[in-house]
């Protein structure tokens, strides 16, 4: 069962943080992935400890923010009352029957985790050379996902960014 989706800003080499943070600034993808999250107002985003501690220990406003954490009676006493820490993968699986839609949105282990479950992956690719540290491991081969391109817009300094969507296959594409 596919249901749920990720969304990431990737070079083109895969490459998604740098010292846990990003290692551009894109205004352009920002809005994309504030847009394409919050949807209706009824979604979800679903991310790592040390992602979150990248947002400055912030809740993204107009959607339900879930951490992924090994300790999450700990945080929840330091931390935003808008923010749901969760330890276990299961509780998170359940989020698709309370929210339209549920984003994963890193980091690199998170990403993985949730492999198995994605129905979509929203990639824009951002060519701007940078050093990276951290991946978006996930395959995304032709024979698991149809890919197809959104757009493609460039920043004030001339970056561009390619958005593309990746639909997992149903597994009747192989028969």
């Amino acid at each position: 069962m596919y249901y749920m989706k990720a969304i990431v800003c990737m070079t083109p080499s895969g490459g998604i943080g740098y010292n846990n943070g990003l290692p551009w600034h894109s205004s352009i993808d920002q809005k994309y992935f504030k847009v394409k999250t919050i949807g209706n107002g009824n979604n979800a985003v679903v991310m790592g400890y040390n992602t979150y501690r990248s947002l400055g220990y912030r809740a993204l406003p107009n959607r339900r923010n879930y951490v992924l954490t090994r300790n999450p009676e700990e945080k929840s006493q330091w931390h935003a009352a808008d923010v749901v820490f969760e330890s276990k993968i299961e509780n998170i699986l359940l989020l698709n029957f309370i929210f339209e839609e549920v984003f994963i949105m890193g980091g690199e282990t998170i990403y993985e985790l949730f492999e198995p479950y994605y129905s979509d992956i929203f990639v824009t690719e951002i060519h701007e050379s940078c050093v990276t540290d951290t991946y978006f491991n996930v395959s995304l081969d032709e024979m698991h996902y149809e890919k197809t391109k959104i757009d493609t817009k460039y920043e004030a300094n001339g970056t561009k960014l390619d958005f593309y969507q990746y639909t997992k296959r149903s597994p009747e594409d192989f028969l």
